[in-house]
């Protein structure tokens, strides 16, 4: 069961933070290390299409990986790369029960309208090309960004990034972008979603040069002179 209070809007977001906080929960109660997920390959296409309609970066599009750490808990998926087909023919070849879940198929949700495309849709193999050649480029991708993030940092604590604004502000606009969320992943903000939005205003007012003080959903980012300080008061 999940508390009243966080739940909100009632959507599929917010029942996946919650289901995550809880299964990530029991793991630590019972000093379990490994969670394995049952995500397929064809969640992971869904995916990297919902993605690049809502206008993902390069990092964001390279979907699930197979294995990513969350809260000192390790969440492994084993068949990332088999397809739902392969899955289910094994499981009838051997005789394994499973069960269809009945959201599956409601419409009011995008990922079972991507779905329902996917399997409709003449371009499938472009896709699927399309996805494994951005997967194949995430890795060097993530290692530039965190190298440039590492030149222009100039400070950094439990509470706060101080980067050097010169060195920022030379960047290009996208970049500039996976920075500040890079910074912000770095803070503990109990599952708060960066919102895109408040990112490109934040960089409006730095490049009108207005800012003095903003709220970043919790973050508090403060021009000073050559500087630029994302602190927490937790």
């Amino acid at each position: 069961r999940v508390s009243a209070k966080n739940i909100n809007k009632k959507n599929m977001q917010e029942a996946r933070r919650n289901r995550y906080d809880k299964l990530i929960s029991f793991c630590k109660s019972q000093n379990i290390l490994h969670l394995f997920l049952g995500h397929h390959f064809d969640d992971n296409l869904e995916t990297f299409l919902i993605r690049k309609v809502g206008g993902s970066n390069l990092e964001g599009l390279g979907c699930m990986p197979f294995n990513i750490v969350v809260n000192k808990i390790q969440l492994i998926r084993p068949l990332i790369n088999f397809t739902k087909n392969q899955i289910v023919k094994f499981n009838r070849k051997h005789k394994i029960k499973f069960i269809q879940d009945p959201s599956n198929f409601n419409e009011k949700y995008t990922r079972v309208s991507i779905r329902n495309f996917l399997k409709s849709t003449n371009y499938i193999k472009t896709i699927k090309k399309d996805f494994k050649n951005i997967t194949s480029y995430v890795p060097f991708y993530k290692q530039m960004m965190n190298e440039m993030l590492h030149q222009i940092v100039f400070n950094i604590s439990k509470n706060s990034v101080v980067v050097s604004y010169q060195d920022f502000k030379k960047l290009d606009e996208v970049i500039k972008e996976n920075m500040i969320a890079k910074i912000y992943s770095y803070f503990d903000t109990k599952n708060i979603t960066l919102r895109y939005v408040k990112v490109k205003i934040l960089l409006s007012e730095l490049n009108k040069n207005n800012l003095k003080s903003f709220n970043l959903t919790g973050i508090s980012v403060v021009k000073d002179r050559d500087f630029l300080s994302f602190s927490t008061n937790e």
